[in-house]
């Protein structure tokens, strides 16, 4: 019988913590795949509320590092978890089961794609620990992140829940927003859950609270917008760098990934509000700008956190080779002192020495004496002690057929195989386990272990914990001449065993330091630290874990005991002592307070940044600060002329100037759509040059007398209400063009604006040498100026501009304004868009080119002609680009770049456009509207009201802009708001808009009578120049009467709408609003076939692919003929597209279909009792621009 010497069985307590810990590493349960999908779940309805672009796509995404973090932790199989969590959290979003299982399947696969490239390239979970481990982790977020996008972008895509026209943008925020939550809370998750060996004392205790506590401070003044100067102009953000940087260097990996975070948070916050140099024109374009800066710097303060690591790893190691070859040193002195006494025995000596060397203390007295003096071999083993826990528990059958299949099992492994076939392996059964000694390299043993560990884990009933070191051993003859094995290998094996608990793969550290020396093992090295154990020995051991094989966790027995050696501050403990834990958590209390009173202070920023003994003069100085000293706004100019008639001129001459100082790129002047709202000689200039952002003002009049115009203008310097420059000019009639010239050249050397050659000859530029023809330019341009474009209008411009082409054929400005008012007719429906009238804008815009090729306003018009006649938006996109060149402080240039990425479905780039004009042209009240209604076609409602009421406090009675709020106030379904900004409105057949929406109101609320009256008044005698539009209100004039029970009211009117709106049909053969007010109201007559055949002809008009906005429009009218017949099929197929697209509305003020409205509107009653319709009735509204995760 073969048996190890000084093998005794040593019980270890299995606590039912290590139990419950092993069986959740090995995943056998559903506990912790539920809580983590609800974690998922939670985080990711988190990172949807920051969804702008899409829906479905954040640029912020922490469950991207949540569901990385787990699968290191917990191993592949938590990736139920990971599909459950994110199918649950886009099926509840958007999208349908479909797409959600193609989107969670993306997210489940980018997880488990980024841990294997983690565990195989960068260490695994411990890919922190060195500086190229960092870097490693990175790159492997960078690639597995691209999955999930191409999956759910792709599914969206195709079932038509996202535009491919915006496939690039969503799936870059898509993959910027799973890649930066890899980079910011994978490490905290990861750090956070496995103990830390470092150990705060006090004063460390004291400085992590202090630096997170700055943190907080510094965030809130880079993001809480504290300061009074704008973040943008400065690289104020860099001020939070020195803080997490000396977190790395000074603490751990933990506490650098806890400020990343904390910092991170902060960050968005102050983003979504508005503050921080990292705001740009949309919210989407913010977060990624702000998601770059913070992976950047995630990965650079984790790689210096790590490389600290590293480096006190280093030190601790040359302290511990110190302390070895010291006791060499003494281990050498004694030999040689046993030597010189035991000459007669020398090989005695020489054993003891080796052993000696191996262990420390050497062996005791009763080791010594147990170990037979005679026969010694003396040979290098590399040695693996298997020990079953809890064999004593048995009954005897059970320890019996268990030490049977182990040994079935440890001979099954290829090690054994291999060894036992080379002759270098023995193999000893030690009572509750065996011992395994290998003689050839110690991989053997390590590979062993893993490969019995692996096994085993199809017999969970066999516990087992194993140790492994290197060392000599002895074959030596006990008194029945059996074999015996004795030696420090085996001594120190069982004491590197004796420590582990159940499923623990233990090293010593002559073994791990064998290992260290192969790149493939290093990152399966978990440092325990020192540790004292029997007879006083100190051994420094290490945990193998390795792919789920092994055991992650802490020893029980060296935790509970906290027997870890604190020889110098170099070696740090295991253990997590309570005192650091508690001062962690009043850290974190006190950043959290922190976070309050910024949170607190932002609320009070006015008031913070101007002391009360601030006068209003010297805090309108420092406002006036900030804004570009050259910069100008041209006030309206007085008409003093006797004949109020003359006035064109004041405001022809105003709008010329504007028009030559914008071609200068060097200055920046605000357009007149932002002045032509205030006075001549207004009373507050500094407040006004603050609201339009402009340094100086130019005010100005004009009288005519005669053939004689005398011109008087002044430049007022805002911030002190001085004047800078002032003159006056006469000139005859037919030169008066001169002084525009001269004024614009004047205001140009005044703000010392650079010009160029280009610049200067555009201001001198005569467009005509025809007085009469400028005169009649100046009367048409002076109708394009007036606040509201009607038909009246726009009939006026036409008038003029064609005479004064006429007048002059070469005036290449009139041309090129004539083609614009011509296009925007034909876009807007102003004017009937007939073929005549967008062949005449082409014509218009074609000769301003060919008479003058660089003049920005023919090239300009060309893209206008392209955009609204032809729809041809890439072709408009260059002449827009084209014509800025020109005209560079033009706000048209934007706002037209808007209005086409706003056609494209471009939405996130067309908000960006938005902000450009508005910044040009801050207080445009036709630019901000338009930009309203751009969130109301997303349903983005508090958006649109916001600039609603910006457009208000500029124009406070607009009865448009009221009538769109009440529409507004409609799709939400408060039908009492609406009706109370209704009620005071007295809209005409003029403003159909708002009139539409008022019988809407009534419509809903079923209570027409009023409406039904006043619409009879209005069309008793009808506008001949509103077109089709007459036609159109007296459909809902029979609409209201069926509404109100006047079923033979509402058939008379609905057959006199048909018989005035089909002759315009023959005209405008693809006009879709008038073709689907036909539709609406042949159905009515009950006539299908009439009303489906038009629905055909107005789908074939217009389409979404070709138009985002109006698209849609036909769908909306098939939806109500659709309900209106019965046929609840197509209908409800129509309205499930309309509700997850955006749209600009059928009918009224063009807000698209909501839930409420499904609720309230009558043409839907026949649905009522479906299902399918009671649960869209019923969802909740939300943002449904192609923007869906």
């Amino acid at each position: 019988m073969t048996r190890i010497l000084g093998h005794a069985k040593m019980p270890v307590e299995v606590t039912r913590k290590g139990t419950w810990a092993m069986q959740s590493r090995r995943f056998s349960g559903l506990l912790v795949i539920g809580i983590l999908a609800i974690i998922y779940f939670v985080a990711g309805k988190l990172g949807l509320m920051l969804a702008s672009l899409h829906a479905s796509a954040s640029p912020v995404w922490p469950p991207a590092g949540i569901a990385l973090a787990a699968l290191l932790l917990l191993g592949y199989r938590a990736w139920p978890a990971i599909f459950v969590g994110a199918f649950l959290v886009n099926v509840t979003t958007a999208g349908n089961v479909a797409t959600s299982c193609a989107i969670a399947t993306g997210n489940t696969l980018e997880a488990l794609a980024g841990t294997w490239l983690v565990n195989r390239f960068a260490g695994g979970r411990n890919v922190f620990d060195r500086p190229q481990g960092v870097f490693k982790f990175a790159l492997a977020a960078a690639i597995s992140t691209v999955i999930s996008p191409v999956f759910g972008v792709t599914s969206l895509g195709v079932a038509g829940f996202a535009d491919w026209a915006n496939y690039g943008a969503i799936s870059l925020t898509w993959w910027l927003g799973d890649a930066t939550g890899d980079l910011v809370f994978t490490p905290l998750a990861l750090l956070w859950s496995v103990a830390s060996k470092w150990r705060w004392n006090k004063k460390e205790a004291a400085e992590v609270g202090a630096l997170f506590l700055l943190l907080v401070l510094l965030s809130g003044v880079v993001f809480g917008g504290w300061l009074a100067v704008s973040a943008r102009n400065y690289p104020i953000a860099f001020i939070c760098g020195p803080v997490v940087i000396w977190t790395a260097f000074r603490f751990t990996q933990r506490e650098t990934a806890a400020g990343i975070f904390i910092l991170s948070a902060i960050a968005v916050w102050g983003t979504l509000h508005g503050f921080g140099p990292f705001v740009r024109g949309t919210e989407n374009q913010s977060l990624l700008a702000l998601q770059w800066w913070t992976a950047v710097l995630s990965i650079t303060a984790m790689a210096l956190s790590a490389g600290m690591a590293e480096r006190r790893r280093v030190q601790e190691e040359l302290q511990q080779q110190k302390v070895v070859v010291e006791t060499a040193n003494r281990t050498k002195d004694h030999f040689l002192a046993m030597l010189s006494h035991k000459l007669r025995t020398p090989l005695t000596p020489v054993v003891s020495a080796l052993e000696s060397i191996e262990t420390e203390p050497a062996q005791t007295g009763e080791d010594r004496c147990m170990e037979p003096k005679s026969d010694l071999e003396l040979e290098i083993a590399h040695v693996l002690l298997i020990d079953v826990v809890d064999y004593s528990k048995l009954l005897v059958n059970d320890e019996i057929e268990l030490l049977q299949d182990l040994n079935q099992i440890v001979r099954a492994t290829e090690c054994c195989r291999t060894a036992e076939a080379n002759g270098k392996f023995i193999r000893v059964q030690t009572g509750d386990g065996m011992a395994l000694l290998f003689f050839r390299s110690p991989e053997e043993p390590v590979r062993c272990a893993l490969e019995i560990s692996k096994a085993l884990q199809a017999h969970p009933h066999i516990q087992v914990r194993m140790g492994v070191h290197s060392g000599p051993v002895n074959r030596v003859k006990d008194v029945n001449d059996e074999t015996n094995f004795a030696g420090s290998g085996i001594n120190v094996a069982q004491r590197v065993l004796d420590c582990g608990d159940a499923g623990h793969i233990l090293l010593s550290e002559h073994v791990a330091g064998d290992l260290a020396q192969y790149r493939h093992w290093q990152p399966y090295l978990n440092d325990l630290g020192k540790c004292k154990v029997k007879h006083g020995l100190c051994l420094h051991m290490f945990n193998l874990w390795k792919d789920n094989l092994g055991n992650p966790e802490i020893p029980e027995r060296l935790r509970r005991k906290r027997r870890w050696k604190q020889e110098s501050d170099i070696v740090r403990p295991v253990s997590l002592p309570h005192r650091p834990r508690s001062l962690l958590v009043l850290a974190l209390v006190v950043a959290a307070l922190a976070m309050v009173i910024s949170s607190l202070a932002f609320f009070q920023r006015v008031s913070l940044r101007i002391p009360p003994s601030t006068s209003p003069e010297g805090a309108a100085s420092k406002a006036m600060a900030l804004i570009p000293e050259k910069s100008v706004a041209v006030l309206p100019f007085e008409n003093r002329s006797e004949e109020k008639a003359n006035g064109y001129l004041a405001d022809g001459i105003q709008a010329e100037i504007l028009v030559r100082l914008s071609k200068v790129a060097d200055l920046k002047v605000v357009s007149r759509t932002s002045t032509q709202h205030y006075e001549s000689a207004p009373g507050n200039l500094t407040e006004i040059a603050k609201q339009l952002g402009v340094a100086h003002v130019l005010q100005g009049s004009v009288e005519k007398s005669g053939e004689v115009v005398r011109v008087n203008v002044q430049l007022i310097k805002a911030a002190t209400d001085s004047h800078a420059w002032a003159d006056t000019f006469d000139r005859k009639l037919t030169d008066v063009f001169s002084v525009e010239s001269e004024i614009a050249k004047a205001i140009a050397d005044q703000l010392r604006a650079h010009l160029s050659g280009r610049e200067e000859q555009e201001i001198a530029a005569k467009p005509t040498d025809n007085a009469e023809a400028y005169d009649a330019y100046l009367r048409g341009l002076a109708y394009t100026l007036k606040a509201a474009t009607t038909a009246a209008t726009t009939l006026g411009a036409q008038k003029y501009l064609r005479e004064a082409v006429r007048l002059d054929p070469k005036f290449a400005l009139s041309w090129a304004l004539l083609s614009y008012v011509d296009a925007l007719s034909f876009l807007s429906f102003n004017l009937q868009p007939t073929v005549a009238l967008r062949e005449e804008a082409r014509q218009a815009a074609e000769t301003a080119l060919t008479l003058q090729p660089n003049l920005g306003e023919a090239v300009l018009a060309k893209g206008y002609y392209h955009y609204a006649c032809l729809k041809d938006y890439d072709v408009a996109v260059r002449y827009f680009e084209q014509a800025h060149q020109f005209l560079p402080n033009s706000s048209r240039i934007p706002e037209s770049l808007a209005y086409v990425a706003r056609r494209k479905g471009q939405w996130d780039r067309s908000d960006s456009y938005f902000n450009d004009a508005e910044r040009l042209d801050p207080r445009n009240v036709n630019l901000l509207t338009q930009h309203a209604l751009s969130y109301v076609e997303r349903r983005r409602f508090t958006e649109a009201l916001r600039k609603l009421d910006q457009v208000l406090d500029i124009t406070p009675d607009d009865v448009d802009t009221l009538a769109l709020k009440a529409a507004i106030a409609q799709a939400e379904g408060d039908l009492s708001a609406a009706a109370a900004i209704l009620a005071p409105l007295r809209p005409g057949a003029d403003q159909s808009a708002a009139l539409e929406t008022q019988v809407y109101q009534a419509i809903l609320e079923r209570r027409p009578a009023q409406v039904i009256t006043r619409l009879k008044e209005i069309l008793a005698t009808p506008d001949p120049a509103l077109g089709y539009i007459n036609g159109e209100l007296r459909f809902w004039l029979g609409w209201a009467q069926e509404v109100g029970g006047d079923q033979a009211g509402a058939q008379e009117s609905w057959r006199q709408a048909r018989n005035e709106l089909e002759p315009f049909l023959k005209e405008q053969q693809e006009h879709y609003l008038l073709i689907g007010d036909l539709a609406l109201t042949n159905i009515g007559l009950g006539n299908q076939s009439a009303a489906l055949a038009l629905l055909e002809r107005a789908a074939r008009a217009i389409t979404i692919g070709k138009d985002a906005i109006e698209g849609p429009i036909p769908i909306e009218f098939l939806a109500r003929v659709a309900a209106r017949m019965g046929d609840r099929d197509h209908a409800i197929v129509a309205l499930q597209k309309l509700l997850s697209i955006p749209y600009d509305g059928a009918l009224a003020s063009g807000v698209p279909l909501t839930p409420a409205l499904l609720r309230l509107d009558s043409m839907f009653d026949q649905l009522r009792n479906d299902p399918r319709f009671q649960k869209l009735a019923s969802s909740a509204p939300k943002d449904s621009s192609p923007q869906a995760r």
